[in-house]
């Protein structure tokens, strides 16, 4: 079986909003770039008896997203405004519906996949906009995790 390789332009970002059995999703639009990270700290159990070799377990995890957006008025107000509150929202990373589909967004928004992807809540760390002369204005937000990153479904 061959290799399904999934493109970037597939996977983005949702507002998650309302309970887990009636959840609506809202897609962060003209997003250029997202990142998902995860890192897992180090806690240092090197002692006497493990001699010239450190050695770690692992500590705590954290988790953010970064998104690289082309500048849609209302998407950077919400986001301006979490951010500025210090409000917690709920964030999707996934598959969007008919994935690899020719053309643009279809009308009515994107959708999530139906299965799968990462599900957590997030505050805002940063988030800046760039407005080039000759150019497209931009916006980058960094959202950091607050708690568990889960599988979804899971």
């Amino acid at each position: 079986m061959a290799t399904q390789y999934v493109k970037g332009r597939d996977l983005m970002v949702f507002k998650v909003e309302g309970e887990p059995q009636s959840e609506t999703y809202k897609a962060f639009l003209c997003a250029i770039s997202h990142t998902l990270s995860l890192n897992t700290e180090d806690v240092d159990v090197s002692n006497k008896d493990t001699g010239e070799w450190g050695d770690s377990v692992a500590g705590v995890s954290t988790w953010e997203i970064t998104m690289n957006c082309q500048f849609v008025q209302t998407d950077f107000d919400e986001l301006m405004e979490a951010a500025i509150n210090k409000e917690r929202m709920k964030v999707l990373f996934v598959k969007k519906k008919n994935a690899g589909a020719p053309g643009a967004m279809p009308e009515g928004g994107w959708e999530p996949d139906a299965t799968g992807g990462w599900i957590g809540e997030i505050e805002i760390r940063s988030i800046s906009a760039a407005a080039p002369h000759n150019g497209v204005a931009t916006y980058d937000v960094t959202q950091k995790g607050c708690g568990p990153l889960t599988k979804r479904g899971a």
